[in-house]
């Protein structure tokens, strides 16, 4: 497959990535009406939002001159973004290496391996997660035509979700006449809460960016009115959705926007 190919197969794919749909989740709380606004990145290719850092950054990549035909995807992770890498870098007719650490589920090295990546188990006394990262830069020292991805150190982790993830929430929350008080999300690599942050950081009012590893608060700077008092990700692996699904929906309880 040329790098021309590869590169019209990954224009192809951001069809099946991204522009997911936005569940409005209404609940009363102290006997106040709420809604919540949930991204359902469950509907991207392998289910999870990291599918949209690895496209962007195999994108990119192949945009700079940075990957070549056949070269071998490798990258450390405990989880999702291994499973990200596995799919979309084989899709691109890459082979796919992941080092993590030795204790991670069955199930979650069995969907790695099913789409076709090498595992490379690493033990707490080789340094778990942290020997896993070290042990990807070795093998690219050790081998020729590797691409790291480094997804804990790439910009392009960041720019994934600062040109689409919340541009898409902005865009769908202002369809609907609202605005955001508050942005929430889990931090691994921190690229979702960053990434989105930037995007609200062109708005014109403030609102509130909360990781929820622990107590935090970053400003940034959404739209005019709100009616929201949050919004977060919301992630299930088991689930799946075929790239002709596009249809949008609404119902008392979900709204949804349709993917281009």
């Amino acid at each position: 497959m040329t790098t021309a190919t590869r590169t019209r197969r990954a224009a192809d794919l951001r069809h099946m990535v991204g522009n997911t749909p936005l569940l409005a989740i209404r609940f009363r709380y102290r006997g106040q009406p709420r809604t919540v606004y949930a991204k359902a990145e469950h509907m991207n290719i392998t289910g999870s939002i990291k599918d949209r850092m690895a496209l962007h950054i195999l994108r990119s990549a192949y945009r700079e001159g940075r990957i070549g035909p056949g070269d071998t995807v490798v990258e450390a992770t405990s989880g999702n973004t291994g499973i990200s890498f596995a799919a979309i870098g084989r899709a691109l007719g890459h082979p796919v290496v992941i080092f993590m650490p030795d204790w991670m589920s069955v199930e979650r090295v069995a969907l790695i391996r099913s789409f076709g990546a090498r595992i490379v188990p690493v033990s707490k006394e080789e340094g778990g997660f942290l020997g896993s990262i070290a042990k990807t830069e070795e093998f690219a020292r050790q081998q020729h035509h590797v691409f790291l991805p480094r997804q804990f150190s790439n910009t392009a982790n960041v720019d994934a979700h600062a040109q689409t993830t919340g541009p898409e929430i902005l865009g769908q929350l202002q369809a609907n006449g609202l605005s955001p008080d508050a942005f929430v999300a889990g931090v691994g690599t921190g690229g979702t809460v960053m990434g989105s942050a930037n995007s609200c950081a062109s708005t014109a009012r403030t609102c509130a960016c909360i990781r929820s590893s622990r107590p935090s608060r970053r400003r940034c700077r959404p739209a005019a009115r709100s009616d929201t008092t949050a919004f977060r990700e919301s992630r299930t692996s088991s689930s799946r959705r075929s790239s002709t699904s596009r249809a949008s929906t609404t119902s008392s309880q979900c709204t949804t926007a349709t993917r281009s």
